[in-house]
């Protein structure tokens, strides 16, 4: 009624997921028969599951720029989130996702994407992001569906690579290799750098 459900697999490996688009009611008159909708939605979902949309809902006063909030029916959407098991995904660019548009606009938190704790192992680095909006008065969110978690870019000396007796005589020559003059400061940082390089050197050879 609310919601429209589809079953995504990859065709090059296994992974497949559930994804539920919602449309929630403005007139909260209906926005019980929008929880036990999704209610029965999740009881068919057998996958790891996304649930993105519009849910026309606020979860915390600081979800919109104006003192009116309903805490009664925050309530209840908060409590049908902790009964389907759902983890909120952040949105990482902005803090409101629709307008009225007016001069002094009041701005809301009403678009949202939430998963699965499967979906969360199967994919651990998705990220919820928006993209433009030329007209509408709601901003459009941008899911960003990841299998693999990015290594970090900073370099870390691990403290089993002084159990290979190998290391330290690869390493020493390079740090004994930087000319002692200047600031001590300045000495200091480029012993750390040549031998950074000369870890990596080492590390490539013993993986």
């Amino acid at each position: 009624m609310f919601s429209t459900t589809v079953v995504l697999q990859s065709t090059t490996s296994n992974p497949r997921f559930a994804l539920t688009n919602v449309y929630g009611p403005a007139d909260h008159a209906r926005t019980d028969l929008f929880f036990a909708d999704l209610l029965d939605v999740a009881a068919n979902v057998a996958a790891p599951w996304m649930l993105i949309g519009d849910f026309n809902l606020t979860r915390c006063p600081a979800d919109k720029n104006t003192a009116s909030f309903n805490s009664s029916i925050a309530s209840r959407f908060n409590q049908t989130i902790d009964t389907l098991q759902l983890i909120e995904l952040p949105l990482l660019d902005r803090l409101f996702t629709w307008t009225n548009k007016w001069a002094e606009p009041t701005l809301a938190r009403l678009d949202r994407a939430f998963i699965s704790t499967a979906f969360g192992e199967l994919f651990p680095a998705t990220s919820l992001t928006s993209g433009h909006r030329p007209t509408s008065d709601h901003t459009p969110l941008i899911a960003s569906i990841q299998t693999n978690i990015p290594k970090p870019s900073s370099f870390r000396l691990e403290r089993s690579w002084l159990l290979d007796p190998s290391f330290l005589p690869s390493i020493l020559p390079a740090w004994h290799s930087v000319p002692r003059y200047g600031d001590a400061a300045g000495v200091l940082v480029a012993q750390i750098k040549a031998a950074r390089q000369a870890s990596k050197v080492w590390l490539r050879k013993h993986r």
